[in-house]
């Protein structure tokens, strides 16, 4: 579930001088042994230097004019913006269960 979260996602910002953040999500795995934490940090730090960097958008976030926080491919969208970034992500996975249980056209993922 976390592989769709891979990408960009772009906060908003419509005040005076109308702006964006963006933020660059990659996953990686931890190391599946248990290591002391020197070499934990080492292995999640080549771990991230390797893994895929991936371009696309994913979600965007707004506050003003009204809240939206809205999947980049059309699935999902909320007016829950502070819910969303307050770290409610029961709305978004029950947004991708949603999405997995529409029905598809052959070819469609």
């Amino acid at each position: 579930m976390l592989a769709a979260e891979c990408g960009l996602h772009i906060l908003e910002i419509t005040a005076a001088g109308a702006r964006r953040a963006t933020a660059r999500v990659r996953l990686v795995r931890p190391p599946a042994e248990d290591l002391p934490k020197p070499k934990m940090h080492a292995a999640l730090a080549t771990a991230f230097k390797t893994a895929e960097t991936v371009s696309t958008i994913v979600r965007r976030y707004r506050r003003e004019p009204s809240p939206l926080v809205r999947n980049a491919d059309g699935s999902w969208r909320t007016g829950k913006y502070d819910s969303v970034l307050g770290g409610n992500f029961d709305l978004l996975a029950a947004a991708e269960l949603c999405w997995m249980s529409l029905p598809r056209k052959a070819g469609e993922g």
